[in-house]
């Protein structure tokens, strides 16, 4: 992934997460499973700051760990 295609990403991630919290109900919903799963709300300048610590090398490692064969499962369906 380039700087570019990465910088892309993030930006679309904020934009994703600012229109999810443009709704009094987006915004509730985002705010209580913070809450349930972390026992914390995080601001948005927040949230921005720790996307904007991702990196191409740490975004390939998650990659490689979560999107590995052996965690993944198949379905086929045979037609």
């Amino acid at each position: 992934m380039t700087s570019v295609q990465l910088h892309r990403a993030k930006e679309q991630l904020k934009g994703h997460l600012a229109l999810g919290m443009d709704s009094n109900s987006g915004l509730m919903q985002g705010l209580g499973k913070s809450m349930l799963a972390f026992n914390q709300v995080d601001t948005i300048q927040e949230i921005h700051q720790e996307i904007d610590k991702i990196t191409s090398q740490s975004l390939m490692e998650m990659a490689n760990r979560f999107m590995n064969r052996s965690v993944c499962s198949e379905l086929i369906f045979d037609c």
